[in-house]
C-alpha cells in the first residue's frame, strides 16, 4: 500500500490486553516488560512489513488501562535506548500522529521529545508535566482525557508533517528515532504515520 494509508502502532506489554482497532497494530513486549528489539522485530500491517522497537531489551513496556481508547492503553517509557521505526519505503513527506500518556493515574515528568531521522532532528516537543488522564499529541496539544484526544477531527490529536530525504531504513525510506530527555519517562503510547505523495505524483501501484 506504499504507506499512503494511515498506519498506527499501539505500544504496550502484552498483545491480548486490548483489541486493536482497524489500521493499527500492537507493538508489544514479552509479558515481563521488556521492549521488542528493533533489530530482530518484524511487524506486518496492511501487507507492509517493517521493523519497530528498541535498540536493547530493557524493561520498558507496560499495560496501563484497558478501559480507555485501545491505542492509549499501554506505553513505552524507557529512554536508556531509542524507539525506532522503519518509516515507509521512500523518502518524502510524512504525517506523524503521537499519543503521549500514562493512563494509570500517575502522570509523567516534564521532558523534551526529539524525533529524528539519519540526517538529524525533524522536530522536538517540550512536553510538560502530565496527569495520568491527560494526553499530549504530536504538536504538544494537551487533551484532558483519552476520549478528548480521540475526538479531534483527525481522530488522534493533531499531526506534524515532516519531510525526510533519508533512505537508510533498509526498505528505501527513513529510519525514524524517538527519544526523551528524561530516562524512563517517555510515555509513548501511540504512533501513527502516513506517506503523503507529492502533488501530481503517480503511485507505483497505479497503472
Amino acid at each position: 500500500m506504499a504507506w499512503t494509508n494511515k498506519k498506527g502502532l499501539n505500544l504496550r506489554d502484552t498483545l491480548a490486553y486490548v483489541s486493536d482497532p482497524g489500521g493499527t497494530i500492537a507493538i508489544y513486549g514479552n509479558q515481563g516488560g521488556n521492549t521488542p528489539l528493533y533489530s530482530s522485530s518484524s511487524w506486518t500491517l496492511d501487507s507492509d512489513t517493517f521493523k519497530a522497537g528498541a535498540t536493547s531489551a530493557v524493561d520498558g513496556m507496560r499495560n496501563r488501562n484497558a478501559g480507555v481508547d485501545a491505542r492509549l492503553a499501554g506505553q513505552y517509557f524507557n529512554n536508556s535506548n531509542t524507539f525506532q521505526l522503519q518509516l515507509g519505503t521512500a523518502p518524502g513527506n510524512y504525517k506523524i500522529w503521537i499519543g503521549f500518556t500514562n493512563q494509570n493515574g500517575t502522570g509523567y515528568a516534564a521532558q523534551t521529545i526529539t524525533v529524528a531521522d539519519a540526517n538529524g532532528t525533524l522536530f522536538t516537543l517540550g512536553i510538560l508535566v502530565q496527569t495520568g488522564s491527560q494526553v499530549a499529541d504530536a504538536n504538544n496539544t494537551v487533551y484532558a482525557t483519552a476520549a478528548a484526544w480521540a475526538a479531534t477531527a483527525d481522530t488522534s490529536g493533531t499531526s506534524q508533517t515532516i519531510t525526510s530525504t533519508d533512505t537508510s531504513n533498509g526498505n528505501g525510506g527513513p529510519l525514524i528515532t524517538i527519544s526523551s530527555s528524561v530516562n524512563s519517562a517517555m510515555a509513548l503510547s501511540h504512533l501513527a504515520v502516513q506517506y503523503i505523495p507529492a502533488t501530481g505524483a503517480t503511485l507505483a501501484w497505479i497503472t
